[in-house]
């Protein structure tokens, strides 16, 4: 007969298998399709300028 304990490890692992590789899929999917353009809320010359 079957044990309940195997068949659970079995079931895990193909989860666990299946989650690893759509990290790789999520990951690789985006790309820009035109520049990207970041606004920064500060003035010229002021403190957030002196620091860069």
């Amino acid at each position: 007969m079957h044990r309940p304990g195997r068949m659970a490890g079995v079931v895990w692992a193909l989860f666990l298998a299946a989650l690893l590789f759509s990290f790789g899929a999520a990951q690789a999917a985006w790309q820009p399709t035109k520049p990207v353009e970041f606004v920064i809320p500060a003035g010229t010359g002021g403190g957030a300028d002196l620091m860069a």
